[in-house]
């Protein structure tokens, strides 16, 4: 009786992981559909079976990332990284949450929260030089940080360098990125390094940026529109884009500026995205009375009717 109780034991411990990875299969399924409440459900429910899983807190970082929740990102990629300290990409999350994380804090803090992003940035690269998204956190950080947290110009340059070794196109356009951070104060440089960032669907990175030039100046009308364009291309930051675009709603664009059939359909993506349908059909007749031959009001409208 005892060895077939030891015989079942080992099944149910060769088993254990079998089950765990194929649970953060299927939660990293739905992440990707954007189903990021039913994936978090995954995740915890792996967490609880599996607790020295590292993958588990890892993708519970990026629900909660993806959910804007920054502070319990953090805690749930400190877990993976003290679950698996050799993990690079582990190390990239959490430096990037801490950045999250500085972007809302008093300057005392962002002075201390600066410090853990550079350190996980360079672990980051330490243990994997290849990780090129390291490397691109690396630029930004360098370019962006002040001297006295660590940044430079010189550095971000220098690991702009590394990445043109390994991506010729990538590290040109790292080091153009540099060159737009060292001058902060050019809004103009700044939007254009968020549609960079919109391009290659860097949408933390990307939403940042916009966000850092409607912090410079509340009235710049095409960085709220992008904030909002941004919301409905990546399935995040909803919130901010509903809002970005409501700003815009009330505001007449002017020569070149996204007219505003674009913001009510924008403005009804975002809606449609969160399950309420009765708001989004609304903008899209909006969008539709601005233009009643705007070919995509009218295919976003007859689906969900």
């Amino acid at each position: 009786m005892n060895r077939i109780l030891a015989v079942a034991l080992a099944l149910i411990a060769f088993a254990a992981p079998l089950v765990a990875e194929s649970s953060i299969a299927q939660g990293t399924a739905l992440f990707e559909q954007m189903k990021f409440k039913e994936a978090e459900t995954v995740f915890q429910a792996v967490s609880r079976t599996s607790p020295k899983d590292p993958a588990a807190p890892f993708w519970l970082g990026r629900v909660a990332m993806a959910l804007d929740d920054r502070i319990a990102a953090a805690t749930q990629f400190e877990k993976a990284v003290a679950l698996n300290p050799r993990n690079s990409e582990y190390r990239l999350w959490l430096g990037r949450a801490y950045g999250a994380q500085a972007l809302r804090a008093n300057v005392l803090k962002q002075a201390s929260l600066a410090r853990k992003v550079k350190g996980e940035f360079e672990m980051a690269v330490k243990l994997d030089p290849a990780n090129l998204d390291a490397r691109s956190a690396l630029v930004d950080f360098y370019s962006m940080a002040p001297g006295i947290m660590g940044g430079g110009i010189d550095k971000a340059k220098a690991e702009a360098a590394e990445i043109a070794k390994r991506d010729s196109v990538r590290g040109a356009r790292e080091l153009a990125a540099a060159a737009i951070n060292k001058n902060p104060a050019n809004m103009a440089l700044r939007r254009d390094l968020g549609y960079i960032y919109q391009q290659t669907e860097e949408w933390a990175k990307a939403y940042s940026t916009f966000s850092a030039v409607v912090v410079a100046d509340p009235n710049d009308m095409v960085a709220l529109y992008q904030i909002g364009r941004l919301a409905v291309m990546s399935g995040t930051y909803l919130e901010q884009g509903e809002q970005a675009l409501q700003k815009y709603l009330e505001y007449t664009p002017k020569g070149d500026e996204p007219p505003l059939k674009w913001a009510h359909l924008r403005l009804g993506a975002i809606y449609e995205k969160e399950k309420r349908a009765d708001l989004a059909r609304a903008q899209y007749q909006l969008a539709l009375k601005l233009d009643p031959q705007f070919k995509e009001a009218k295919e976003a409208s007859n689906r969900i009717r």
